[in-house]
């Protein structure tokens, strides 16, 4: 059963990793394009003004005068700003989610918190014994002893 736990995680957190990824791709892609367009946007905002005041051309061709075109400016780069921040922030909270989807989950038995300690606590598989004793009401301890070690197994499989 705690196997099956571990794999569910697993999956969540490689949904979560891919997820992170996909949004920061698109992120990415979306802020290129708003620094392109409000580059775009100053560059005409800055041709207006040199036209206008310097060039002496009317408001006319513009269709705004010089002052909508600077308020509208300061307003997209400010919508520009916002969007940015949003990106920034969903970012954060994805990658919360799976720093909280990556932490240890505890294990239960019985009803009971388990606590696990393998002796030796070096050893990689092999056979162990599984003793559960009792700490107290909510506590479990899921002792795990070694009795024939991975080296052992090999050496009598290679002799059969």
């Amino acid at each position: 059963m705690g196997n099956v736990m571990v794999e569910e995680d697993k999956y969540h957190i490689k949904k979560l990793d891919e997820e992170e990824l996909r949004l920061k791709s698109k992120y990415v892609r979306w802020s290129k394009l708003i620094l392109i367009l409000s580059l775009i946007y100053v560059v005409w905002v800055f041709f207006v003004v040199i036209s206008v005041y310097f060039l002496g051309m009317g408001y006319n061709w513009a269709f705004m005068t010089m002052d909508n075109w600077i308020l509208s400016s300061i307003v997209l780069t400010c919508f520009f700003i916002i969007l940015e921040i949003v990106f920034l922030f969903h970012i954060q909270i994805v990658k919360r989610e799976r720093r909280e989807k990556e932490k240890p989950q505890p294990m239960f038995y019985r009803g009971r918190k388990l606590h696990v300690y393998t002796y030796p606590e070096t050893a990689k598989g092999g056979v162990f014994s599984r003793t559960y004793i009792p700490i107290d009401d909510d506590n479990v301890l899921r002792l795990r002893t070694l009795i024939v070690s991975a080296k052992e197994i090999w050496k009598r499989k290679r002799i059969d």
